[in-house]
């Protein structure tokens, strides 16, 4: 009782993942910093640690180093966000950024279209160990007159298995052209040319 360790923390990456702060704690307490990787390497932390004996003699020990290693989580990339026509697929092919390590695999936490989207049969539901392309054939029907949007919370994992934090990816579903073909007309058998244009109306989005 009454002994104590001293630290001094070194990082091998301090621009992007920086050492905790050196400090003195009694010697049964435990080292709880939190660290943070988003670069796409291990980042190791060396904890060089002297043991002092309490007083009043106040004996130190020989240093050593306890080296933790702080594997990288990978980051949702930006600039996913899509727009289409309704009854088209997607397209989006879940990545990372350049700057992140590799995603192994993916989860689809939630899929929230707007009310008035109707969702394609075969389209992704919540489910992890998905694959980068798990979203990219879902496809939406936009019967409305204007664009309806569907938001994906998606995260991802690399092959260290840390998991990264999660991203929402938001598709814009345009609506496709509504005809309304009018009544019927009749005409006479030496007629030539009809103008449909007279009897149709097709509405489209602003958008």
């Amino acid at each position: 009782a009454g002994s104590v360790f001293s630290y001094t923390v070194f990082s091998s990456d301090q621009a992007n993942v920086p050492a905790a702060a050196d400090r003195t704690t009694p010697s049964n307490a435990n080292i709880t910093d939190n660290y943070t990787n988003l670069t796409p390497n291990p980042v190791t932390l060396t904890y060089t640690i002297t043991p002092t004996g309490a007083a009043p003699n106040n004996c130190q020990g020989n240093n050593f180093d306890v080296v933790i290693t702080i594997n990288p989580e990978p980051v949702v990339a930006t600039g996913l966000d899509a727009t289409v026509c309704s009854d088209e697929s997607i397209g989006v092919i879940l990545d990372v950024l350049p700057t992140s390590v590799a995603a192994s695999f993916w989860e689809v936490i939630s899929v929230t279209p707007d009310v008035g989207l109707v969702a394609g049969g075969a389209n992704a539901t919540a489910a992890s160990n998905l694959p980068a392309n798990a979203i990219a054939s879902d496809q939406f029907t936009n019967p409305t007159n204007g664009a309806l949007t569907v938001d994906y919370v998606v995260q991802a994992t690399c092959l260290a298995g840390c998991v990264g934090d999660s991203a929402t990816i938001t598709v814009t579903i345009d609506p496709g052209p509504q005809v309304t073909a009018g009544s019927d007309e009749e005409i006479c058998a030496d007629q030539t040319t009809f103008d449909l244009s007279t009897s149709t109306t097709i509405s489209t989005s602003a958008n």
